[in-house]
């Protein structure tokens, strides 16, 4: 019995594939975020293949849950191998003739970049728009707890980029 429409995973793909890239850039940049989004959507497509199979609540929270798992994965195997792993190896910026369009967006990279690891992942979480709740159930944190973390997350953000000399105010 078929529980997901035909068609579905190539509609999932493509509304989820990007920001799923976005969040392995944030994570590993380069060759690791297109390695693990690819992971990331075989895993999917696996998942909505199997029988007995029923769709999520909510397609967004369950797609970065196991991009979550899959980054975990990843960092687990570099371990393993003696391997480091290093975070946000920055791809090219787009040039759009602003200098200081530029320097704001290496600001705010580096302001990223400057934040915990769990800050970081529950700001992009949020950033792809994914409710609080859905957030909590990802980390196995309470709706609160995410919503008090993705709070301070987002102070500590703001305190990086004044460092930074970028007004998140303006």
């Amino acid at each position: 019995m078929m529980y997901v429409q035909s068609g579905q995973f190539e509609k999932l793909y493509e509304q989820y594939a990007s920001r799923v890239y976005a969040y392995f850039s944030s994570c590993f940049g380069g060759d690791s975020a297109e390695d693990c989004t690819q992971q990331t959507f075989l895993k999917v497509w696996k998942a909505m293949n199997r029988p007995g199979f029923f769709p999520p609540y909510r397609w967004n929270a369950w797609i970065f849950r196991i991009a979550v798992n899959v980054k975990n994965d990843h960092l687990r195997e570099k371990l393993k191998q003696g391997e480091t792993v290093s975070l946000l190896e920055s791809d090219d910026p787009s040039d759009d003739g602003s200098e200081k369009r530029l320097l704001e967006q290496e600001a705010v990279s580096e302001a990223l970049v400057a934040l915990k690891e769990e800050d970081r992942e529950i700001l992009i979480f949020k950033y792809n728009g994914l409710k609080s709740a859905e957030i909590g159930r990802i980390l196995g944190l309470s709706s609160s707890a995410a919503r008090s973390r993705i709070a301070a997350a987002k102070e500590r953000f703001r305190e990086n980029l004044k460092k930074r000399g970028v007004d998140p105010d303006e």
